[in-house]
């Protein structure tokens, strides 16, 4: 950390023990003064970004303390630090943006500016751009020798040319360091102010073939694509994304583009939602999700210590694809004429640390009192069930674990491993036979359980979690199906893109007549059964199979959400409170290794070990073998020994 970093937080740190308000440590525990933010550049100008709480205070008062932080930094004893430029940001979040809420210039210059490989880059006070000058540059020429390598003829060398493509642009950095080895440079980028400070900088450099396009690059890419399709020229890409990963539309974008030969992807967290990126850009031509284009091919990957001594790394990777001109000429021609498949959604359930709770008082909880009477009477006939039991034959005790089988599946199987994180592919027979099962367990349909499913690991352990088990063990058994949802799980859930399981003729077949398929297979086919085949009585069949299995398949999923998220080791990550529960796994038919699940959520094992306690993954591998599914996806050895290395609690015991 340069010198000038720790000065000026040194003497903040004073400002705020001689002021008379408190600092902001929490945001429901009060104060102020929140955190500094502290920009160098090499010429030594330093700009200072301090955030503030305001709480309950009117603009005069808060305009009373900007004063005495500027009289501070420029006449007192803080002056010594020499700013450039003092910024200041009233935030009642964690973070919030310049539109959200305006970076005031109290004192100095609105920007300070950086030079990287020759090129001089303008940077205000909310623009992304590298802190680590030295290491940036060997970035930035990593990344411009990927996308657009000088090829030599002779003694001279000669200009690549085409279109490079700046995804996630920022300032523009990549895109004008590249300029002179292209035709173009188009650039995207979310925060309008960075696209003004990238036109800003491109013309402070005097390139002329950049374009800075403000925007969502899920909105602006799939047009923008139609028409670099005719364009003259190879079409590279490089993305350079925030630890969410990209877009699965831009993802697709690229992917279906076959004017895209080569594509660079930067990575500041390559295992978290950057590797399903990488999945989707190198598998096999998937209809189901979309991607009709030629696969990419990664062929080089280069770390980057951006921060020496502390485990980030940058990951620079290319990515290629060889088509003839024929091919890119078919496929463009076939895309130009409607050819190309409409897009639909990848599953949405990589936890997403971005998301932030509101601050305030919390909704009041409402009683659902139907829910709460119809689950009393449920477990008391549960109970009744259990005294039954001495009074029913061995084949009514059969046909419970038969019936306790086929439910217990429906989930498992079904709504969890196939349809909320598409971790196999299934056939239309199993799909149905998985439908009916699920119906059995009465859990709801299909598609509100994955719905709910998908958005429990977006946001897990927070409001927007439908069942957080930070709220109890009591509330994320049962309670969170006797309460109102938190408007968070609502929210969240409305924002989902659930096309896949639109989708799937069996998944709204069954939501259409769930109402009728639960009444018909979680109660009438468990008791009229026994009664009709081997004499039964109708009161047996109907507590014991009926009422009795249905309550304790519910609570063996239940177990999932509570006991698998509070008592167990965490071998895998432990910075995340699902656990590795053996209990669980065995109730649940191997849905207890919660903390490999929530880790590695698209593996279909759910699981490194196999069918050990594991029945629904035997299955699975049974299905497959008998050609009733396929595509199983599985993590390599490696990444699961680097991901217990990096992150594991030292609990691990293999096998």
């Amino acid at each position: 950390m340069p010198e000038k970093h720790t000065m000026v937080a040194r003497y903040y740190q004073d400002f705020i023990r001689l002021s008379s308000l408190e600092p902001c440590l929490l945001f429901h525990t009060g104060g102020h003064w929140r955190e500094i933010t502290v920009r160098t550049n090499a010429q030594g100008q330093t700009m200072a970004i301090v955030y503030f709480h305001p709480q309950m205070m009117t603009a005069e008062e808060v305009a009373v303390h900007k004063a005495e932080l500027v009289a501070y930094f420029t006449q007192g004893p803080g002056s010594v630090c020499q700013l450039d430029s003092l910024f200041f940001q009233e935030s009642r979040m964690t973070r919030c943006t310049h539109e959200e809420s305006p970076y005031q210039l109290l004192y100095g210059q609105p920007y300070i500016y950086e030079e990287v490989l020759g090129f001089q880059f303008r940077i205000s006070a909310d623009a992304f751009f590298q802190v680590n000058r030295t290491a940036a540059q060997v970035l930035y020429d990593t990344v411009r020798d990927l996308c657009v390598p000088v090829r030599k003829e002779g003694a001279a060398q000669s200009k690549p040319g085409g279109t490079l493509l700046d995804i996630c642009c920022g300032t523009g950095a990549i895109g004008i360091i590249a300029s002179p080895r292209v035709d173009r440079v188009i650039g995207i980028e979310l925060i309008e102010q960075a696209v003004r400070d990238a036109k800003h900088n491109a013309a402070l450099n005097n390139v002329g073939s950049c374009e800075f396009l403000p925007g969502k690059a899920e909105v602006v890419l799939p047009a923008l694509m139609t028409q670099l399709s005719s364009a003259p020229g190879v079409v590279t890409a490089v993305v350079n994304p925030s630890r969410a990963g990209l877009h699965p539309r831009v993802v697709r974008a690229l992917r279906n583009q076959p004017a895209i030969r080569r594509l660079v992807y930067v990575s500041c967290k390559p295992d978290g939602e950057a590797m399903r990126n990488f999945r989707e850009l190198c598998c096999a031509p998937d209809q189901e999700k979309k991607l009709t284009g030629p696969a990419f091919t990664p062929t080089l990957a280069v770390p980057v210590d951006m921060f020496p001594h502390t485990p980030h790394c940058e990951l620079v990777l290319l990515f290629e694809r060889n088509m003839t001109e024929s091919d890119v000429h078919h496929r463009a021609e076939k895309q130009q004429n409607g050819g190309a498949m409409a897009e639909t959604s990848t599953v949405d359930d990589v936890f997403d640390d971005t998301y932030r709770e509101k601050e305030g008082k919390k909704p009041a909880r409402i009683l659902v009192w139907r829910n709460i009477i119809m689950m009393s009477l449920l477990h008391i006939g549960a109970l009744y069930g259990l005294l039954l039991i001495p009074s029913a034959s061995w084949l009514t005790l059969g046909w419970t674990a038969v019936c306790y089988m086929i439910s217990a599946l429906g989930v498992t199987a079904g709504a969890h491993r196939l349809w909320s994180h598409r971790s196999y592919k299934a056939s239309f027979p199993l799909r149905v036979f998985l439908a009916l099962g699920n119906s059995m367990a009465f859990q709801n349909d299909i598609y509100e359980w994955a719905r709910d499913h998908r958005v429990h690991h977006k946001y897990s352990e927070t409001d927007a979690d439908p069942h957080n088990a930070k709220r109890g063990f009591f509330f994320s058994h049962i309670g969170w199906l006797l309460v109102r949802k938190h408007p968070d799980v609502i929210e969240k859930g409305r924002k989902l893109d659930l096309g896949d399981l639109r989708a799937d003729p069996v998944v709204m077949f069954q939501r259409r007549y769930y109402k009728l398929s639960v009444v018909l297979l979680c109660f009438v086919v468990p008791t009229v059964v026994p009664w009709y085949f081997w004499g039964e009585s109708l009161a047996v069949g109907y507590f014991v199979p009926g009422l009795l299995r249905f309550t304790v398949v519910l609570n063996a999923t239940w177990l999932v959400n509570s006991a698998a998220h509070m008592w167990g080791n965490r071998p895998y990550d432990k910075t995340i409170n699902p656990r590795e529960n053996p209990f669980v796994a065995l109730s649940a038919i191997g849905e207890g290794f919660h903390n490999y699940h929530h880790t590695f959520p698209f593996d279909y094992a759910t699981s490194e070990f196999g069918c050990k306690i594991n029945i629904t993954t035997a299955f699975i591998n049974l299905m497959c073998f008998l050609g009733l599914a396929r595509d199983r996806k599985s993590v390599s050895r490696d990444m699961i020994a680097a991901r217990i290395q990096r992150t594991g609690d030292s609990s691990y015991k293999s096998g």
